[in-house]
């Protein structure tokens, strides 16, 4: 699961003063993890992390969305559903994916967010039935609308009013709402989830737990973890030693992301279940900032940034016994960092040899050792951010970049697919 949004490069809310590449890729995030729950960074993207997160562009102000509880609103329908009910296959839409499960060789789901008319964003949901990927129909209940994430019958994001950004590119949050929708079988509906904080926000989901983020401002997040009981949705606790932190991905009983401590400092955060609760474990020491993005069988991924450049270096540990190890990571490019894997898979994006523009980035682990492999050559992908990979799929968004602005404008969807012995552009066609 997968997501780059970072808004500021301190929790506290200053304004940036590292180098302009922090600053593209704070704006290119912005894709990720739409919402102040998700704010004011993530490594997503991508929801969104940027990629996102790619996270966090469209945050919230005046005040929470409309309606009592969620499941009050789901039942009584005093909150509108908005459901979008377009059934076209195509080879792309206008929004962006934050999102992969993969169920089988014939069975996959795929969400995000789209941009609809009158300046709303909507929940996107795309699904895979083994011949093509179609969207399906997906509740939106607030004018800005965001899936982080999706597992089995199971999506997660955030809802809430949409919001300006000043021209300093500082956007100032006060509310979201946290989103859980299940698929029965015919449709996706609402189903009620916690929201302990008028800032809260779920980033992800894998099996049973599901997690995000809640607190009174975007500088102090605290970890928000939830465990499926049955047909329930229950909170389980979780460590808050520090006034800032990010959990972006779990993976049977280890959970990964990064924190802040109260210096700034930023630092890998690894949690690890002892049977009830989560509780802080071991990383390996770095003395450079280091953020993962996600875990899968064994093994995290993220980046780290070295010296005054500030430029990203991709991270790989693996689990040997019950400590992890670093692990060498291929860089195919000057400033690389990882945000999702997924099987004998990784990826990420690369700010390429242009000063605004950034690739995809695939490794595949083979023989115990990892490899990068080349995405897609065309012209397309000069702008790609991948934020899902599992079996044979990668999803993610392209976009070109306002160069005044450095925001990432016209957003549309990508989908990759791996035919054994290369990466390509998925397409109706074949």
């Amino acid at each position: 699961c997968v997501r780059l949004a970072r808004l500021r490069d301190e929790p506290g809310g200053r304004a940036s003063s590292r180098s302009r590449n922090r600053a593209r890729r704070r704006s290119r995030e912005r894709a990720r993890g739409q919402l102040s729950g998700d704010a004011p960074r993530r490594r997503q993207a991508l929801a969104v992390v940027g990629a996102a997160a790619l996270l966090g562009a469209v945050l919230l102000a005046g005040g929470s969305a409309s309606g009592t509880s969620q499941a009050g609103a789901a039942s009584s329908g005093s909150r509108p559903d908005n459901t979008v009910s377009v059934r076209s296959t195509r080879a792309s839409w206008a929004g962006e994916l934050l999102g992969l499960s993969v169920t089988s060789a014939s069975s996959a789901w795929a969400v995000g967010t789209s941009t609809a008319t009158r300046g709303r964003q909507e929940s996107l949901v795309l699904r895979y039935d083994g011949h093509s990927w179609q969207q399906m129909p997906s509740p939106s209940p607030g004018a800005v609308t965001v899936l982080s994430g999706v597992s089995g019958d199971w999506a997660v994001g955030s809802y809430g009013r949409g919001g300006s950004e000043a021209p300093s590119g500082i956007v100032t949050e006060t509310a979201s709402r946290s989103l859980l929708l299940h698929f029965d079988g015919r449709r996706w509906t609402v189903v009620a989830s916690p929201d302990p904080g008028p800032m809260t926000s779920l980033s992800g989901i894998n099996g049973t737990w599901a997690w995000g983020s809640y607190g009174a401002s975007s500088s102090r997040q605290q970890l928000l973890v939830l465990h499926l009981a049955g047909s329930r949705w229950v909170r389980v606790p979780a460590p808050h030693p520090q006034p800032f932190q990010h959990l972006n991905d779990i993976d049977g009983s280890w959970a990964v992301g990064w924190d802040t401590d109260r210096a700034g400092h930023e630092s890998v955060l690894v949690l690890r279940l002892d049977g009830r609760s989560w509780q802080q474990a071991a990383a390996p020491p770095r003395q450079d900032v280091a953020y993962l993005d996600a875990i899968s069988g064994g093994w995290a991924v993220g980046g780290v940034t070295r010296g005054p450049t500030h430029l990203f270096e991709p991270v790989i540990l693996h689990l040997v016994g019950s400590h992890w190890q670093n692990v060498a990571a291929p860089s195919p490019g000057r400033d690389t960092h990882l945000y999702t894997a997924g099987g004998d898979w990784a990826a990420g994006v690369d700010d390429g040899p242009g000063v605004l523009s950034f690739q995809p980035v695939l490794l595949h682990l083979v023989g115990g050792s990892w490899r990068a492999v080349p995405a897609p050559g065309s012209p397309e992908f000069t702008d790609v951010a991948l934020t899902g990979v599992g079996g044979n799929w990668a999803v993610g968004y392209t976009g070109p970049i306002d160069r005044q602005s450095l925001a990432v404008t016209s957003l549309r969807t990508v989908i990759l697919h791996w035919t054994g012995s290369r990466w390509a552009t998925w397409s109706p066609a074949g």
